[in-house]
């Protein structure tokens, strides 16, 4: 493999896991609301999603694209 494949290569990976960590915009993040309350929601990295205390309710990321469908959240 070429020195510039390689680095190309590195540097998708790199991407690859800030993504995997960040899960979710961090600006996207502060605008988004609870659905069903409309009340503050925090990011939880075990569970992969978005959590809503008040109403108890897992909202899952996919792809980057957070699930805000009440119907799809799970009850925690």
């Amino acid at each position: 493999m070429s020195v510039e494949k390689e680095k190309k290569s590195a540097k998708a990976e790199q991407k690859t896991e800030q993504n995997e960590e960040q899960l979710i915009d961090p600006e996207l993040l502060e605008i988004l609301a609870c659905p069903k309350c409309k009340g503050d929601i925090f990011l939880d990295k075990k569970r992969k999603g978005l959590v809503c205390n008040n109403c108890r309710l897992l909202y899952k990321i996919e792809d980057g694209i957070p699930i805000m469908l009440i119907d799809e959240a799970i009850q925690i």
